[in-house]
């Protein structure tokens, strides 16, 4: 399926090779020029990293307001991202892409003869019988064994006509170790391979975590793969050719250069500061505001209702409270006449010392004679009048 890639790959190793004569070094130089064609990839996985940094604080609220609910969580976070224009496949993009070339960059180290020297697989065949490697299990082809011994028996092979003369030849040699044999746990040079392979492993995960601080439901995960991945990369390159293990740790090295080239820029954990400051601060002044809404409603305003104005508070305080509405009724009644009084009743004299007291009763006396004299019918002048009001006094 993907032997298209594979010839690709083969050729541009091909390529590498005829210029820098080494294999190992074909790799290391194939592994930097994949970094750099893939360096757009990494720009944008770096801005996708730095917009997720920027709403971290909301997405942590999130996930606290709606905590057990996952549903809800994912529903959230989701419409979070859409409305600040994240997309989560941005951030994996750059390792979609590079995996295919990882898988067939391992394929063609595996398998250097088919797909850089593009050779049959019968010369294959002939040259590991007629020099007994025993590179051949059944379906599985250790070519890069095969590979090496061609080149320590060129000419033998080429008289025997094996392969024809001016067959482009593998050199594994990197200062002096030949990379095409698998480590073992013996004491000797092969072995600092998956050592090299785990260490940079470590330090880019830790570099990672150090400068993209994990959300608080990925931190655990984040403390397992800073183990497991180095453990990983130790086993991968235990079992493959110590090209591959070599091709692994420089990748690591890369990445991290990249990285901290990246934060140089923006760094992550500076933005994720940044958003959570801001954060404080809307929560403050959200603070605030509700503050200032509990002071006015203590006062009977509604949320939003502006305070009364001055002239209007003035008149409240002129209208009588309820602890004086007993003197104002009194007052109303004094002031309202007794409809049985005929206005003739002497008012009793005020006591010694009671001079208010006895202008008061005199007021009131005036009053009533007032009033009568209102009520009264009216009467007309002359001698008729004269006649009535002398029968009024008899009676009396």
């Amino acid at each position: 399926m993907f032997t298209w890639l594979y010839d690709l790959l083969g050729t541009m190793l091909a390529r590498l090779i005829t210029h820098l004569d080494s294999f190992v070094l074909a790799v290391l130089g194939f592994t930097l020029f994949t970094k750099l064609i893939l360096l757009p990839l990494g720009i944008i996985q770096h801005r996708s990293t730095i917009h997720q940094m920027r709403v971290r604080p909301r997405e942590e609220a999130i996930r606290r307001q709606f905590a057990g609910d996952n549903m809800k969580i994912n529903q959230e976070i989701t419409a979070l991202y859409q409305e600040n224009n994240i997309s989560m496949a941005s951030g994996c993009l750059p390792l979609l892409v590079q995996l295919p070339i990882m898988i067939g960059l391992y394929k063609v180290i595996m398998n250097p003869l088919t797909y850089v020297l593009k050779m049959p697989i019968a010369t294959i065949e002939g040259i590991n019988n007629f020099l007994n490697l025993g590179a051949i299990d059944g379906k599985i082809v250790h070519e890069a064994i095969i590979a090496q011994g061609m080149t320590e028996n060129y000419a033998r092979l080429v008289q025997e006509g094996i392969i024809k003369a001016g067959t482009q030849l593998l050199n594994f040699e990197f200062f002096g170790v030949n990379l095409s044999a698998k480590p073992t746990l013996a004491l000797n040079a092969l072995l600092l391979i998956p050592i090299f392979s785990g260490v940079t492993a470590f330090l880019q995960s830790y570099y990672q975590n150090k400068t993209t601080p994990p959300a608080a439901a990925a931190q655990n995960t984040q403390r397992q793969l800073l183990i497991t991945m180095p453990l990983v990369s130790v086993w991968i390159a235990f079992t493959m050719p110590a090209t591959m293990g070599l091709y692994w740790g420089f990748s690591n090295l890369l990445t991290i250069l990249q990285t901290f080239i990246f934060n140089l820029v923006k760094s992550p954990r500076k933005a994720l500061e940044e958003a959570r400051a801001a954060e404080e601060q809307r929560e403050e002044a959200a603070r605030q505001r509700r503050a200032a809404s509990k002071k006015v409603n203590l006062g009977g305003l509604r949320p939003g209702e502006q305070p009364p104005e001055r002239e209007v508070a003035e008149e409240e305080e002129e209208r009588p409270r309820p602890a004086d509405y007993g003197k104002h009724l009194k007052k109303l009644a004094a002031a309202i006449p007794d409809p049985f009084d005929d206005g003739l009743t002497k008012t009793p004299a005020a006591p010694q010392g009671g001079r208010r007291k006895k202008k008061k009763a005199e007021g009131l006396e005036s009053e009533g004679d007032v009033n009568i004299q209102e009520e009264a019918p009216e009467q007309e002048d002359g001698p008729a009048a004269e006649a009535t009001l002398a029968e009024g006094d008899q009676e009396l």
